[in-house]
């Protein structure tokens, strides 16, 4: 049986392995934000940071999550279309920017950076972007939702690293080395899978994968009938995810527009009234 502790270490590996090519993301779509700005750049730097920031969260990592959180919150200004992306506020972008790679990169790497000073740093450069956004931070704007930017914490880990990583049993079936090796790449995927279940909440999940580490412990010698048997169980609750969260965002998007609907026939019955 898997104890919490290391539930928590697949979670924390797993969130290590995605989070250098969040940061490529971030840092490509910032630094050319000013040339080419547009709404699909902002939802490209709330997607990674938003993953990051659950990421870390889940794992409990405090600095990590709070950068990550501020630069979320910094990000969502730059839906106004009236805020100028002039070169102090995209310098002061590319500082917040590097508090959370300066953190990232510690952890990933296993260095020692001095906490305190990282974390007043960044409170620093957060507090001159919010003077320099004014009444754009935090302001009660439309902001698109997760549903609207197509992407939540759960519908990101499934497309990029669970699609992955079920991939790569599909591939090692191919051409699958020794029973030993099978078990212990797939053993090691379970977990991981095992982990990511705790973590956001998907008990059926967790049941196939706790289901593929009882039949490893039970039978090791069928690893390579428990890893095809497993490949088609993940490809299809895989599937079954990530439908499942298309039906919510497809239901939620019917919801907002007959709430716009109602909006508007408010609006006109007020109209008829005061005319």
């Amino acid at each position: 049986m898997i104890t919490d502790s290391s539930i928590r270490e697949q979670g924390y590996l797993y969130f290590l392995s995605e989070a250098p090519e969040l940061l490529q993301t971030i840092e490509q779509e910032l630094f050319s934000l000013v040339e080419e700005r547009s709404t699909n750049k902002v939802h490209n730097l709330m997607r990674a940071t938003h993953t990051l920031k659950g990421g870390a969260a889940n794992v409990e990592l405090e600095s990590i999550t709070k950068i990550a959180h501020s630069l979320e919150d910094v990000f969502k200004a730059l839906y106004n279309p009236e805020v100028e992306i002039d070169s102090y506020l995209h310098s002061l972008l590319l500082q917040a920017f590097e508090c959370l790679q300066l953190c990232l990169t510690s952890e990933m790497t296993g260095t020692k950076i001095d906490d305190d000073e990282l974390m007043q740093r960044a409170a620093s450069v957060f507090a001159q972007l919010q003077e320099k956004l004014g009444d754009a931070f935090g302001a009660e704007a439309h902001i698109p939702t997760s549903e609207e930017l197509g992407f939540d914490i759960v519908l990101s880990i499934f497309e990029t690293g669970v699609t992955q990583r079920i991939d790569s049993i599909q591939e090692l079936l191919k051409n699958p080395p020794g029973i030993t090796e099978v078990a212990g790449f797939l053993r090691t995927q379970a977990e991981v899978f095992t982990g990511l279940s705790e973590s956001l909440n998907l008990p059926g999940f967790g049941e196939i994968t706790q289901a593929i580490l009882a039949a490893l412990e039970a039978n090791p010698s069928q690893a390579l009938e428990i890893a095809k048997i497993a490949n088609r169980d993940l490809q299809q609750a895989r599937k079954a995810v990530l439908n499942a969260i298309a039906n919510m965002a497809e239901n939620l998007h019917r919801l907002y527009l007959l709430f716009r609907s109602l909006e508007q026939l408010i609006i006109k019955m007020r109209q008829k009234i005061y005319l």
